[in-house]
């Protein structure tokens, strides 16, 4: 690929644009179109909150906890090997 080793599009950090620009205006781009579809104007600030607590541990019911088993079983099942008959 013209001379350089590995993949050609790394080799565009002194050439042209390099992909932390492009990602950064695809976010940017991506962030004003859902605003847009919210209907918040762009030119205001967005404030998110973020409140984590804990809420509960475990499963609410019965039925909830053997799904639960029977699920785990099942990818454990699907992770084993087959056995080969000789």
């Amino acid at each position: 690929m013209l001379g350089f080793r590995g993949h050609f599009l790394t080799k565009s950090r002194a050439y042209s644009t390099t992909f932390r620009t492009v990602r950064g205006e695809r976010g940017a781009w991506r962030l004003t179109e859902q605003l847009a579809e919210l209907g918040h104007p762009a030119d205001q600030p967005v404030i998110v909150v973020n409140d984590w607590h804990l809420v509960g541990i475990g499963h609410h019911t019965d039925t909830d906890r053997e799904l639960a088993i029977a699920h785990a079983e099942r990818i454990r099942d699907d992770r084993r090997p087959a056995r080969r008959t000789p």
